[in-house]
């Protein structure tokens, strides 16, 4: 497989495997610490964790994997205005192994939201500029970009496989913050690998797209200063009204994510700038946006709400509850290659974006609709098989790389040049307003398993539906874009 997958590599662009592998290892630190966290956040004091509630827990874990990605249109902005996706890529990778080390070393819930403040900054610089980068990388070979992304989301696959094995071992066997301590390390060598291989980057990575003007410096810094300014208004209030809890800030957090795409989509369609072939393009986005988004309300909750029905529902044997986290991507080790084939072969004759995204949201509904059947039968009285748990998963990771990788690349082709990288960002804020949204409805999970599953496997088909009778239309807004 290894000898393969580099004859795979070799005949793609030059920046390809260092692209690959430095997100391999970025990804390796960010799945390793986050299979640990929810455990760390709730286990009491004395097996080594901060003893907060078990919903709190998950609700910080969700708005953190939502903060995650809402920074995305931060990094956006920076690389296509300020300074590059190379230069962003590189200082928010420095950003993301000061986080983890900082979650390293013993502390209390004031260096854990250190660490934490840290990871969302450095991954919203990182991410939506290396995956931008890796466009840049086929600016000349369109055709095959789609396996250039997909081979990209299989790095992700690699890293977030092997994170939760040895980070989560490590971490449930020995400390939590030893655990940390690895997921530091990860991020260390994608960073080497990253600026050794500065000479093999696309020449467009190392310039700035659309350069701020003087006048346009003087209004971010006022709209920054104006935005720091409501934000202390808001936490005075809040705590003068006593109203100042981590619950709270959640909802506000959340509140204000789901409406940041809303007001991006509705200012991007206003703007003079884009022409009418261009804003149709945008257009066309909403509806894969939302599909995205309905995807990811299943994928997010891996590391919650799956993760605790493991615990304490799941027959886990001898195996630790972090190694659950490692079955999404060993099950995308499979499906994404066969994917990439499959594209291949039908190179000449491809499905549409939407087509491939109403299937992917068929799968991802079926994912949680399959887990009501156990329930129903057994209860929640003993202990379940691991096969339920496990078909789940495999069904989810085929809705994921149905849609993941594909919007990726599609996001890539539809966006305005002048606002590619913001929009790349906007695309990776789905995974951030699906998590926003879990971080609400995790608190009705507990007790009610049956239902929460039931509830949302349903909406989330119906979406499927909806898209797949829509795909004309929007295959037709797309403007030629397949």
């Amino acid at each position: 497989m290894l000898n393969k997958l580099k004859t795979e590599l070799s005949n793609h662009p030059a920046s390809l495997p260092p692209l690959f592998f430095t997100e391999m290892w970025e990804r390796f630190s960010y799945y390793g610490m986050r299979s640990i966290l929810l455990l760390y956040i709730y286990f009491s004091i004395i097996q080594g964790g901060l003893g907060l509630p078990q919903v709190t827990a998950a609700s910080i874990v969700s708005i953190y994997g939502s903060l995650i990605f809402i920074s995305s249109l931060l990094g956006g902005y920076l690389s296509d205005r300020v300074l590059n996706p190379y230069k962003t890529v590189l200082f928010g990778g420095l950003m993301i192994m000061a986080g983890h080390i900082v979650l390293a070393i013993p502390g209390g819930l004031e260096s854990l939201f250190l660490s934490l403040f840290l990871i969302i900054l450095g991954t919203g610089l990182l991410k939506p500029n290396i995956a931008t980068m890796i466009g840049l990388s086929y600016k000349n070979n369109e055709k095959k970009k789609d396996i250039g992304y997909t081979l990209f989301i299989l790095a992700i696959n690699i890293g977030a496989f092997i994170a939760p094995i040895i980070v989560g071992y490590v971490g449930q066997t020995y400390s939590f913050h030893l655990g940390f301590s690895f997921a530091a390390i990860g991020m260390f060598f994608g960073l080497l690998i990253y600026y050794v291989s500065k000479h093999k980057m696309p020449t467009e990575s190392f310039k700035t797209n659309n350069p701020l003007k003087d006048y346009e410096k003087k209004k971010l810094l006022k709209n920054t200063t104006i935005a720091l300014i409501i934000t202390a208004i808001a936490i005075v209030l809040l705590d003068f009204c006593k109203l100042l809890t981590i619950e709270n800030i959640i909802l506000l957090i959340a509140i204000i994510i789901i409406l940041i795409p809303i007001y991006f989509f509705r200012k991007t369609l206003k703007s003079k700038e884009l022409n009418l072939e261009e804003k149709s393009k945008v257009k066309s986005l909403i509806p894969l946006f939302l599909s995205y988004v309905l995807m990811i309300v299943v994928y997010g909750q891996i590391p919650t709400t799956l993760t605790i029905f493991a615990t304490e529902h799941i027959n886990l044997a001898w195996i630790p509850v972090s190694w659950i986290q490692a079955l999404d991507p060993m099950f995308a080790l499979f499906v994404l290659p066969f994917l990439a084939l499959l594209w291949k072969k039908l190179e000449n004759n491809p499905p549409s974006t939407p087509l491939k995204f109403s299937i992917g949201l068929f799968f991802s509904g079926a994912s949680f609709l399959i887990l009501i059947i156990p329930i129903s039968i057994n209860g929640l009285n003993t202990l379940l098989s691991p096969f339920w748990l496990i078909a789940s998963l495999f069904i989810l990771v085929i809705g994921y790389a149905l849609i993941y990788p594909i919007g990726v690349s599609v996001t890539s082709k539809l966006a305005p040049n002048k606002i590619r990288a913001q929009m790349m960002g906007i695309w990776l804020i789905g995974d951030s307003v699906g998590e926003a949204i879990v971080s609400q409805t995790v608190k009705v999970y507990p007790n009610n398993e049956l239902l929460y599953f039931g509830i949302w496997g349903i909406i989330i088909v119906i979406g499927g539906i909806i898209l797949f009778l829509m795909r004309h239309k929007v295959s037709k807004l797309m403007s030629g874009v397949i």
